[in-house]
């Protein structure tokens, strides 16, 4: 069973990664910043790239755990936020 985790770097997503999972379980980890440690890069806002992402890893179970957790940027740019 492959499982995508959206924001798989943040605090939440770290948690689920820790968490002991059954072998037969392949996680994949998203980010929308550049890492090493083999995470996809996906920006949920761009969606023609979004797509062509989850048919390459065609996941069966998809945890979304990506925000945008900074208070001034969502006050700032409502419609940033709600997307």
């Amino acid at each position: 069973m492959n499982i995508l985790v959206i924001g798989g770097t943040g605090l939440l997503g770290t948690a689920i990664l820790k968490a002991k999972k059954p072998k037969k379980f392949l996680l994949k980890i998203s980010s929308r910043t550049k890492n090493k440690n083999n995470i996809i890069n996906l920006d949920l806002a761009n969606i023609s790239k979004t797509k062509i992402i989850f048919k390459k890893i065609k996941p069966d179970v998809i945890i979304n755990c990506s925000a945008l957790t900074n208070v001034n940027e969502c006050n700032k740019s409502f419609k940033k936020a709600i997307l």
